[in-house]
């Protein structure tokens, strides 16, 4: 922990685990970080490699197959042993979320106040109607939304007005921490950059907390202060916004940065991570990067990366950073 920071959100050796036939899928296995008030964390990482999933694991929204070990505090209160109908009080009003595609999170035959007044009312309901559509008429000034749509439904916006409305729902009651799962994928570039900025604007107005999970390292470069970059479920790097652009350490964070193509050069040789990501049911032990890491050693191949701090605002999960690697590799 940074001192002098305020920690709203804190995950103790977090995992999430689908369960299934085969064994478990370790989607998200041992993550441990914080998220610091008015912050931006960005999570970033190849499809399937848990960021996802950890993003809906914190509001518990998972299917019926997961199981969630480990300690999640939000503001001092675990989530872990939270029933349903607790997290229903926390959801909207502490924590919420952005999903990727708007038009699968709208009810398409609820009209926009409608949407409102359900969630406002959810958790404050000693709220009057009027009252609830004076907030939600707040929120979507906010987002730059005449309150005069109230009336319309979700198919009638545009797909990025249908985002301003769900950044809008995620506001509306103040969460002191939101989710931000791949809020801009479904846009084009130009209506991508109005919700990016407009995000940072209203995060900035609230004052919260905020994790992005993306896949587009430009976003996170635009958007986060610090970057945490997951791989088959474990967290292999965390560090600010410029230590992980311009000295990564992770062979993987180095490889990610290396496979974005830089179009200031007309020559420039694409590349890429060769192989592919370990399937994550029943994963053995070892760094799950060994079989496309070119510095490869041995105990990689035997024993789990342990988290190191190289400072105290970067971590990296790799032995190649461990005092007591030449020890281990004897033993």
């Amino acid at each position: 922990m940074s001192a002098g920071k305020d920690v709203v959100c804190r995950m103790e050796n977090f995992r999430v685990y689908y369960m299934t036939f085969d064994g478990p899928v370790k989607a998200v296995d041992g993550v441990s970080m914080e998220v610091y008030k008015e912050e931006t964390v960005g999570l970033v990482g190849e499809s399937g490699c848990g960021k996802s999933t950890l993003g809906s694991a914190l509001l518990k929204i998972l299917p019926r197959t997961a199981r969630m070990e480990g300690r999640v505090y939000l503001e001092g209160e675990d989530l872990i042993p939270k029933s349903e109908k607790e997290m229903q009080k926390l959801r909207g009003a502490k924590i919420s979320m952005i999903f990727q595609d708007p038009m699968t999170s709208l009810n398409p035959i609820m009209k926009v106040k409608d949407h409102f007044i359900e969630t406002i009312k959810t958790h404050k309901p000693e709220v009057s109607e009027d009252q609830a559509l004076e907030m939600a008429s707040k929120a979507l000034a906010e987002v730059g939304i005449s309150e005069s749509r109230l009336n319309d439904y979700p198919f009638q916006f545009s797909g990025g007005m249908r985002q301003r409305m769900m950044i809008a729902l995620s506001i509306v009651l103040r969460p002191t921490l939101v989710i931000a799962d791949e809020p801009t994928t479904s846009l084009d570039v130009i209506v991508q950059a109005q919700i990016l900025q407009l995000m940072k604007e209203i995060q900035s107005h609230i004052r919260s907390s905020m994790i992005l999970i993306t896949h587009d390292l430009g976003v996170v470069a635009e958007m986060a202060h610090r970057i945490g970059v997951m791989y088959a479920g474990h967290l292999v790097e965390l560090a600010p916004r410029d230590t992980i652009y311009y000295k990564p350490l992770h062979p993987y964070t180095q490889a990610l940065l290396e496979s974005v193509p830089n179009t200031d050069i007309n020559d420039m040789e694409l590349s890429y991570i060769d192989g592919y990501p370990p399937s994550l049911l029943n994963i053995g032990e070892g760094c799950r990067f060994v079989d496309r890491c070119p510095k490869t050693m041995k105990v990689c191949r035997d024993r789990t990366p342990p988290d190191v701090e190289i400072k105290e605002d970067h971590m990296v999960k790799c032995w190649l950073y461990a005092d007591n690697v030449g020890e281990v590799e004897r033993s």
